[in-house]
């Protein structure tokens, strides 16, 4: 799944959720969400999620570095009928140049 800001002013705040549903029989336990660079950081739910439930990773991006950037947040869980896995989520975006004082 890719979330694309596209351009972004510097020092703006970014935050933004990716909305999931267990479809499985069992719970969800999201073990590990972790962000491949320190301008993003991710935020998982801290309860198992239900079958047939939605719940949300939280995730900000510091825009105090100007550029092009991609992120990628690593996603770790386990159901409870035994099964496990990894799903990746990839950010981008363009921090414009900070606005010069006049």
């Amino acid at each position: 799944m890719v979330f694309d800001w596209g351009d972004v002013a510097y020092d703006t705040r970014l935050e933004r959720e990716f909305v999931f549903t267990n479809i499985s029989k069992a719970p969800v336990i999201i073990s590990q969400a972790s962000a491949s660079s320190g301008a993003a950081m991710a935020y998982p739910p801290k309860d198992p999620v239900k079958p047939g439930e939605s719940a949300t990773i939280r995730f900000k991006y510091d825009t105090r570095r100007e550029g092009v950037h991609q992120s990628t947040i690593f996603v770790s869980y386990v159901c409870g009928g035994g099964g496990e896995g990894n799903i990746t989520l990839t950010i981008r975006g363009n921090v414009l140049p900070k606005k010069k004082e006049d």
